[in-house]
């Protein structure tokens, strides 16, 4: 990771070595490595049920669900290169670690006749969390939403394939990826190693 970022990003470099937690850095490097290269990134406790191929669309630019907080999906991520989300949810994680800011708040999108919007109506979702809310999924969501405002980067929100929006448990997109973060071994490796699953 450091070497990727040394190369590629050195500008982040300095913050990424003094992130204190792994999961952090690990948030961060995958935002870097999604602008730069694009692909599937999918965290390890996934695993497809269903081949890519058989449900992604080709043309799509950017895959993703709805989480239960109507946030895009961090742990399975599917772009092509260049993708500006990712790099403004670098710039956010680095900005928030430079300012040691912990704080996240975002509407959420919702789907309406097929087409992303923002749930302006809704009461916005806010999180304090030293680790979320330095550079995790809320950083990536709040990203999303800059870019869908401002309209930087029509070319992937016109492309964006939402292939679910999740209820009160994730859909898991449509059942097609298994995300297994509360398997047991998991939780209990977690245990043992005294660090939280965030």
């Amino acid at each position: 990771m450091r070497k990727f970022i040394r190369f590629s990003f050195p500008d982040y470099l300095q913050a990424f070595e003094k992130m204190k937690h792994g999961a952090s850095k690990a948030d961060l490097w995958r935002y870097l490595v999604m602008f730069k290269y694009g692909g599937v990134y999918a965290d390890i406790d996934c695993s497809c049920v269903n081949p890519l191929k058989e449900w992604i669309d080709p043309d799509a630019a950017y895959v993703t669900q709805l989480g239960v907080n109507k946030d895009v999906c961090q742990w399975l991520i599917i772009s092509i290169p260049g993708n500006p989300i990712f790099l403004r949810a670098a710039e956010r994680a680095l900005d928030n670690f430079l300012n040691d800011r912990r704080r996240a708040e975002y509407s959420g999108f919702e789907l309406h006749m097929s087409n992303l919007q923002l749930r302006e109506q809704e009461t916005r979702i806010k999180i304090e969390h030293h680790v979320l809310s330095l550079a995790g999924p809320p950083i990536l969501q709040e990203a999303a939403e800059d870019c869908f405002k401002n309209q930087t980067c029509p070319e992937i929100f016109n492309h964006t394939q939402v292939v679910c929006t999740s209820g009160e448990t994730s859909c898991n997109f449509k059942g097609n990826v298994k995300h297994d973060y509360g398997n047991k071994n998991y939780l209990e490796e977690l245990k043992q190693l005294h660090v939280p699953h965030y």
